[in-house]
């Protein structure tokens, strides 16, 4: 068992500091956290020992006690569990986490009376993808998932009791005359739907696509990154920026985002920083 925790902190804005306020464990590696829609549970995916598990938060953010856990390792398996994420499926009490050493998606559904996941649904992906992160359209039933392995997007179609969940469509997320090793890492879309990104590590790229009106894709472009190794993005709460890190090359990134959904450099937004995996806005 590998002995993770999740922390939490409070942020002191004045004096840009974080202080610590509690820690559990996690009973295993953590990779992901996702928060409830109430901010008073943690939900969180280890990607080493292949589980998910819940915590109780109180109201001045603590961790207060894990809640449930359900692990997908199972003795004598040829092949190995690895949680990547847990995400709130939005407006509604359902989650969903992938599992990239199995190739799978779980379906929840929370009981919030008793902190409990009560697992629905499962789909199988394609073998080898190895799904990652995902990120849901704004107004259609559609999830996206970026694969690590292949570099695709798989576009999925869900109904609202989840009874319906099926792959729509499959595209790569490199240009067709590459043919390096490329691994994907994270995806988003644009707060009008119009868009998503998804970034190539190895082909150190965003990849661009138009959302069509039935919620598949259509491949635009690869933008090439300032640095490598584009781990994770995200877009400003304004929608006008996409800021990017590069993990190898030790950078911030910020492109501007046009109205044609494709993506400019700005010279100047370039910010060094020691191996950067993760950029959200507070």
């Amino acid at each position: 068992m590998e002995h993770g925790q999740v922390i939490s902190f409070k942020i002191d804005f004045a004096d840009k500091e974080l202080q610590e306020i509690s820690r559990l464990p996690t009973k295993g590696s953590p990779c992901y956290v996702e928060l409830g829609k109430a901010n008073d549970f943690l939900f969180t995916a280890n990607y080493g020992g292949g589980s998910v598990i819940v915590h109780k938060l109180n109201q001045s953010g603590m961790i207060v006690e894990e809640m449930d856990i359900i692990s997908y390792q199972e003795p004598n398996q040829q092949r190995l569990s690895h949680l990547h994420t847990i995400r709130n499926i939005p407006g509604t009490n359902y989650f969903v986490a992938t599992d990239l050493g199995l190739d799978k998606l779980y379906f929840y559904q929370f009981v919030k009376e008793s902190g409990a996941l009560r697992q629905i649904q499962e789909l199988i992906l394609p073998k080898g993808t190895g799904p990652r992160h995902l990120a849901f359209h704004p107004y259609l039933k559609k999830i996206y998932v970026v694969t690590e392995l292949q570099s695709t997007i798989l576009a999925i179609s869900y109904n609202h009791p989840l009874s319906t969940i099926r792959i729509e469509q499959e595209i790569s997320m490199l240009p067709k005359d590459y043919h390096g090793k490329s691994y994907g890492a994270e995806i988003q879309l644009a707060q009008s739907g119009h868009y998503l990104y998804a970034s190539n590590r190895g082909h150190h790229s965003i990849a661009i696509f138009h959302v069509n009106q039935d919620g598949c894709l259509q491949f635009l472009s690869c933008t090439q990154t300032i640095g490598e190794w584009p781990r994770h993005f995200t877009i400003s709460p304004q929608g006008k920026f996409l800021i990017l890190a590069n993990e190898h090359s030790n950078s911030l990134h910020v492109m501007n985002i046009q109205s044609s959904g494709k993506l400019q450099s700005i010279n100047e937004g370039v910010l060094s920083i020691n191996r950067p995996v993760c950029v959200c806005f507070a």
